[in-house]
């Protein structure tokens, strides 16, 4: 990490700040340095998945969806608005109770009154049965999470959000309390019912087509699955400490060059 030249406290939130995920966790990191890999459709294939696409200076895994793929436009069998959400899943790491994506917000998509991008865990119990679907989504220009009782629960935006930056999405299960934490940025948004859920068992990116169709372009990079979940930080230390990325926070958005970076300490 560069040397930072701050006072006490800056350099206390500094530490805090890029050491949320405990040093005995184990993770796997997808980097989309290369194509994707044991990817599978969920309800309807987007237009495409692709990896790595060279986009803000790195290489990420680009997500479309067509006007050709409107309900209006599908095959009869998958008309229905179901089939409107577009997209691909991939098996967790065993054990995953925390992970976490980037997600390029583009002032088009703050703006967009429908919904645009979810970032959805499948959530089982110790028989690997579903019991939840965590969901954290960008929808009407704001985000929000979902509660598998059947409601959105409105998240809003970070302090200075406004558009064509990266942001971290993330969910985290706490088994003790039978809750599911929703953050982006670091900053704990909401907490559902965990629904007896032990584990996250895979991960799918969604993207939203209408019955008329359109045309959308997403970016994701570092989907990140943990068997260990961080204590979300204060709601206020994120925003405070995201301000030094420019001072020293850059390592955090430098990415391993491997397809799936493992670490175990």
């Amino acid at each position: 990490m560069n040397k930072i030249t701050i006072s006490g406290l800056m350099g206390t939130l500094l530490l805090i700040a890029t050491s949320a995920v405990p040093a005995n966790a184990t993770t796997v990191t997808q980097t989309f340095d290369a194509p994707p890999s044991g990817w599978t459709v969920d309800r309807y294939a987007p237009a495409g998945f692709t990896s790595p696409v060279l986009f803000d200076g790195d290489n990420r895994l680009q997500e479309t969806i067509s006007s050709a793929d409107g309900g209006n436009n599908r095959p009869s069998i998958y008309s229905s608005s179901f089939y409107n959400t577009q997209g691909m899943a991939h098996t967790n790491l065993a054990g995953t109770i925390y992970e976490s994506i980037q997600l390029y917000v583009s002032t088009a998509m703050l703006s967009d009154p429908n919904r645009v991008a979810g970032f959805w865990g499948v959530g089982t119990d110790a028989s690997n049965v579903i019991q939840s679907y965590p969901i954290v989504e960008l929808a009407g220009g704001t985000f929000r999470g979902w509660d598998s009782a059947g409601s959105w629960v409105s998240m809003g935006l970070p302090s200075g959000l406004t558009g064509n930056q990266w942001v971290t999405l993330a969910m985290g299960l706490d088994t003790a309390n039978n809750l599911i934490d929703y953050t982006v940025e670091g900053q704990l948004f909401t907490t559902v019912s965990a629904y007896g859920t032990t584990h996250f068992d895979s991960t799918i990116l969604q993207m939203y087509n209408t019955q008329d169709g359109i045309d959308r372009t997403v970016y994701w990079d570092n989907l990140t699955n943990s068997d260990v979940s961080p204590t979300p930080l204060p709601a206020a230390l994120p925003l405070f400490a995201s301000g030094l990325g420019a001072m020293g926070l850059l390592g955090w958005r430098r990415k391993r060059k491997n397809a799936a970076a493992i670490a175990t300490a």
